[in-house]
């Protein structure tokens, strides 16, 4: 894997919100910190935060909460 990019988020107040990293027809948790989307590229979250993976009408998605304080750190490489 050589080409890729990094991504930070954080956020300064509370928040009920959520941040969507990722979203295709199909996403594989791989191990402990990758993911396969789509079978295009791999995603590994690198942060103190997990996405959480789900489902919506067909289509997966890998998500955040954004917390106070709490950074997420995640990698995409194709």
């Amino acid at each position: 894997m050589t080409n890729g990019l990094q991504r930070t988020l954080s956020i300064n107040g509370e928040s009920n919100l959520y941040s969507r990293a990722a979203r295709a027809e199909h996403i594989e948790k791989v191990n402990a910190e990758f993911y396969t989307v789509g079978g295009y590229y791999y995603f590994k979250n690198i942060g103190e935060s997990q996405p959480i993976l789900r489902e919506v009408d067909g289509v997966m998605e890998l998500i955040y909460p954004l917390e106070k304080d709490k950074k997420i750190v995640y990698s995409i490489f194709w």
